[in-house]
């Protein structure tokens, strides 16, 4: 009989074992996955700074485009006033 009960007593530490090596291991399952969506969390919020960033230079290069477009207008019309000017001078001369 006392092999029966050392091989049973045996069997029921395997067993026990066995409960806490998977439960250790399902935490460590669920920590991984835990990690997994850290890690995704991040990705993600770095890609939304980057792309707000991305958005934002955009906006910054159509307004700084914007305004060098208006600066050029400005001056051809600075431009076309002196020559109206300088025709009208000539013309007064000449009269």
């Amino acid at each position: 009989m006392p092999p029966i009960v050392g091989h049973a007593a045996a069997n029921a530490l395997t067993a026990w074992l066995r409960r806490i090596r998977g439960s250790r291991h399902r935490r460590e399952r669920a920590m991984g996955f835990a990690e997994d969506a850290k890690q995704t969390a991040e990705a993600v919020g770095d890609k939304i700074k980057n792309a707000w960033e991305d958005t934002t230079d955009r906006v910054s290069d159509k307004i700084d485009e914007a305004k060098a477009d208006g600066e050029v207008k400005r001056a051809e019309a600075e431009r076309e006033s002196v020559k109206k000017r300088n025709e009208v001078k000539e013309e007064l001369r000449d009269s």
